[in-house]
């Protein structure tokens, strides 16, 4: 096995892209938003100033690890990051085949033109941690936040109350000759048709700034929304699970699907009818049945320790890991704070180099 790094422009990239979805499926990487059909509209819109940085490990010629960084200069300090919005992956971990394509990588890493590595949202305890520290890396862990997940074996026991509280809306809204009825559609011709309603119902009924909007808030992040979105409905990767009251859209769950894994992405519900307070839940019940029927074992919430996901999931923990690269990057580490330096505040890194 011979690791090999190389910087591709964007030719280069669309090449590589088919040897990376490979990869995630080989690698049963549960991570939807890896996937290139996302980071290709990501690159486009989003980070179109970003050079990749593509890190392989071979086998045979075959591709067994990756990673694919960008790179910013902060404050005297090049900074290595994961493609995409890191801070909003499920599951941020590098793929990887085994245990000595992982090691290969991190030793790989080691060899980048670059300061520091800034990874968002690792396992502390998780499979790219351990390669690191085993590969002689040292790994600072800070900002633990809390995630969570649904395993599905457990979803009956962990969602029977908040079925009681859907069936008791149901209920409810019988009693007020309220028609009501829930659906989910995995057809991509149907999930990309809806899309657009959608995100108009989400903007319509966001409950805060709307510039604060991730999903459906104006300008590129509209737009981003609903190509990367497309993306991965036209791959059957986006479900759509709807719940619909008197014709009308109430609630919707958006779920993104992985290797062997699924997202709840986003959702919203109408926030203009206090009948339907519990709207929400009903597509998310939905969504997560049909996740569950899919044989589908695990189901992540996204980033975030809300109350109403702690209802139904169990807490993952998860920080931003700082990995040197360089002797400045080593000093750079030393600093306390070292959060202000990556974000381009305090002070500089030039000041390090003495």
């Amino acid at each position: 096995m011979r690791p090999s790094s190389e910087f591709v422009d964007a030719s280069g990239m669309e090449r590589f892209w088919p040897e990376w979805d490979g990869l995630l499926e080989r690698a049963h990487h549960p991570d939807p938003l890896r996937r290139s059909s996302w980071l290709r509209v990501w690159l486009e819109l989003v980070g179109v100033d970003a050079n990749p940085i593509v890190v392989g490990v071979r086998r045979g010629g075959e591709l067994v690890a990756g990673a694919v960084l960008v790179a910013s200069r902060r404050r005297g300090l090049r900074v290595l990051r994961q493609i995409g919005d890191s801070g909003d992956l499920a599951q941020p971990e590098f793929p990887s085949v085994d245990g000595a394509a992982r090691a290969a990588l991190s030793h790989a890493l080691r060899g980048l033109r670059g300061d520091l590595l800034v990874l968002e949202g690792l396992d502390d305890a998780g499979v790219t941690v351990r390669g690191f520290r085993h590969a002689g890396l040292t790994v600072r862990l800070e900002d633990t936040q809390v995630r969570r997940r649904l395993v599905m074996a457990d979803r009956q026991k962990r969602l029977r109350e908040r079925g009681k509280r859907v069936r008791k809306l149901i209920r409810i809204l019988g009693r007020a000759e309220r028609e009501s009825s829930t659906f989910v559609s995995s057809e991509p011709s149907e999930v990309v048709a809806r899309l657009p309603a959608l995100l108009d119902f989400q903007a319509e009924h966001w409950d805060g700034d709307p510039s604060a909007n991730q999903l459906a808030g104006p300008g590129v992040r509209r737009l981003f929304s609903e190509r990367a979105l497309v993306a991965l409905a036209r791959e059957g990767r986006l479900w759509n699970a709807e719940f619909i009251v008197d014709g009308r859209l109430a609630a919707f769950q958006l779920v993104a699907i992985g290797e062997r894994s699924a997202l709840l992405y986003n959702s919203a519900y109408d926030r203009s009818d206090r009948q339907l307070s519990g709207a929400g839940w009903a597509s998310m019940l939905a969504a997560a049945d049909a996740v569950a029927e899919a044989g589908i074992p695990q189901l992540d919430t996204g980033p975030g320790d809300l109350d109403y996901k702690r209802a139904f999931s169990e807490p993952i923990l998860s920080s931003t890991a700082y990995v040197p690269i360089s002797p400045l990057g080593h000093a750079a580490m030393r600093l306390r704070d070292i959060r202000t330096l990556v974000r381009g505040h305090g002070r500089s890194a030039d000041a390090l180099r003495s």
